[in-house]
């Protein structure tokens, strides 16, 4: 992070908010390292000014938004969908079956054909009811070659539990969500 000749502030006092300003640079801006309790890691973020008390204010605010964030369930390792579904995929690989005694490939490939599309990009901390709910909509009208029963939605709910309990042993989620929500199918 810092080099001997670059300017580094504790803003707090104990490590969890640090400005520092590169030296080396034509126009330096301020950088802050933001750490919270009760998350691993850290945040490294751009104040976008080279004046000192604006990126000290800017700093202390952004500390304050995620020590929040991470209070209220949040994480700093924010991953996405897409993201963790690819560690998953390489871990149950390792795996071997199922607890049926079954292949991991169509619970890989329910999860790919549907909820990889709707769901990658997303962050899996704000993959909540509300956007399972949204998913169990948007899936309702959009199927290969039939329309989905109330049994096919259930093995696909099962087959994406796996991937957001191993989001939650990672540390990326602090618990499942919801998943439940408008799974009934209109006749």
């Amino acid at each position: 992070m810092a080099k001997e000749g670059d300017i580094r502030i504790d803003l707090r006092g104990d490590g969890r908010v640090i400005l520092y300003k590169r030296d080396n640079l034509k126009d330096p801006v301020w950088q802050a390292r933001v750490r919270v309790p009760n998350s691993t890691g850290y945040k490294r973020i751009t104040t976008k000014t080279s004046d000192q008390r604006e990126a000290e204010r800017f700093a202390l605010n952004y500390y304050e938004e995620l020590y929040i964030h991470v209070k209220t369930g949040g994480s700093i390792k924010s991953k996405t969908f897409k993201q963790v579904f690819a560690e998953w995929e390489k871990h149950v690989a390792t795996m071997g079956h199922t607890r049926k005694g079954g292949s991991w490939e169509a619970t890989i490939e329910r999860i790919r054909v549907y909820a990889l599309t709707f769901f990658g990009q997303m962050r899996m901390n704000d993959i909540g009811p509300i956007q399972f709910a949204d998913y169990w909509e948007w899936r309702k009208k959009n199927y290969n070659r039939t329309k989905p029963s109330n049994g096919t939605l259930r093995r696909e709910r099962t087959s994406i539990l796996p991937v957001f309990k191993y989001a939650v042993s990672k540390g990326y989620l602090t618990a499942v969500p919801d998943t439940d929500l408008l799974i009934v199918v209109e006749k």
